[in-house]
């Protein structure tokens, strides 16, 4: 699967979850990466999520979750009608 095929498919899998915080953490944490749970609750924190070459930076998880959708969103806009 190639990294496009996998935002794609991460993007909506957060969209669409009932919880996308959760779906983030078990993408994060399925990839190898690291969840601070602790911070992840902290809404006057910064907090970074980098998942398939994309960053998303916000108070919180949820702001950082937020941002990153709506860069992966943009990104997947840009390849389609950029090219």
């Amino acid at each position: 699967m190639t990294q496009s095929e996998l935002l794609r498919q991460a993007s909506k899998l957060i969209a669409e979850a009932k919880d996308p915080l959760a779906e983030v953490r078990a993408i994060v944490l399925k990839n190898g990466g690291f969840w601070n749970d602790e911070l992840a609750e902290c809404s006057t924190q910064l907090f970074e999520i980098h998942l398939f070459g994309i960053s998303g930076l916000g108070l919180g998880a949820k702001n950082a979750v937020d941002d990153w959708l709506k860069k992966a969103g943009l990104l997947d806009y840009e390849r389609e009608n950029c090219t």
